[in-house]
């Protein structure tokens, strides 16, 4: 039900989390993944005064790592009704951060056009603000922890992580922690991570990213396992990626301030000015008079 964790200043961060799930409620469990992702956003100084989006977040543990590491506005993103209460809980009862740097809303993979609108229902809770909408374009940091496990999940994540990093800044990177699980294979007699094999087949063939590992170098200040099946990928777009943008997001980006306007006009002329001015462009200036 609970769970803590030491941080780099010796706090504790808890979270409400089952044990044990069938697999639909896989997201209300805490996984090693998670905790690992956890280790570098507490070392590494990315997330420092980003916008984050953590998607697929489960009990949202990334996305609270990522506000205690200064992150300055999180989107903690899930789909199931249960997964979604239950983040909301563990970031506004435990830690009161619901209002002002994060926020629990939903985010449906397979259709993200659908998920990210304006939200005309105020008994949703999980609806998306337009103010809210236009911070998410701004984001440079997208967290996914635990993510790639099934194929089809896979897929369609990054379906949607192709359009959703062209339609943020260009600096915006996604960071995918896994654990491998490994299967043997009785055709070549080998074990093999077949979920992390389809996760980079499915980069290449798309052809529009870019990713390499992220070494293990960062200190470990979780309490788990840190078994060597634990990887850490950053996938961003290449430079050349023809890739049309996440339309929700491009429609919601803030847009720049419009050119200052000088109302005023130019200084007015006096009377002579005014007849040479007409003068020199061959017109003659008639003064007209109104009575009272």
């Amino acid at each position: 039900r609970g769970g803590g964790a030491p941080h780099a200043d010796g706090g504790v961060l808890r979270l409400r989390h089952a044990v044990g799930t069938p697999l639909d409620r896989v997201g209300l469990q805490v996984w090693r993944g998670a905790l690992y992702l956890g280790d570098y956003l507490l070392e590494v100084p990315g997330a420092a005064g980003a916008t984050v989006l953590e998607l697929g977040a489960g009990v949202g543990l990334s996305g609270l790592v990522a506000a205690r590491a200064g992150a300055a506005r999180v989107f903690i993103t899930d789909a199931p009704a249960a997964v979604l209460y239950n983040a909301r809980h563990n970031a506004s009862e435990i830690h009161h951060w619901e209002t002002g740097t994060v926020a629990v809303r939903r985010l449906d993979w397979h259709h993200p056009e659908a998920s990210l609108v304006e939200s005309r229902n105020p008994s949703d809770p999980f609806g998306w603000s337009a103010a809210e909408l236009a911070e998410l374009s701004r984001c440079t940091l997208i967290l996914c922890a635990d993510c790639i496990y099934d194929a089809a999940a896979t897929d369609a994540l990054l379906a949607l992580l192709a359009p959703l990093l062209a339609a943020l800044p260009p600096t915006a990177a996604a960071l995918f922690a896994i654990e491998r699980r490994l299967n043997f294979d009785a055709g070549g007699l080998t074990t093999r991570a077949r979920a992390e094999e389809r996760f980079l087949s499915r980069l290449g063939e798309m052809g529009c990213f870019e990713w390499r590992r992220v070494a293990p170098t960062f200190a470990q200040r979780f309490e788990y396992e840190r078994v060597k099946e634990l990887v850490l990928w950053r996938v961003s777009l290449a430079p050349d990626a023809d890739v049309a943008p996440l339309a929700a997001i491009d429609r919601a980006r803030v847009p720049s301030p419009p050119p200052v306007i000088n109302r005023a006009g130019p200084p007015a002329m006096t009377a002579a000015e005014a007849v040479a001015a007409a003068a020199a462009e061959g017109l003659t200036l008639v003064r007209s008079e109104k009575s009272a």
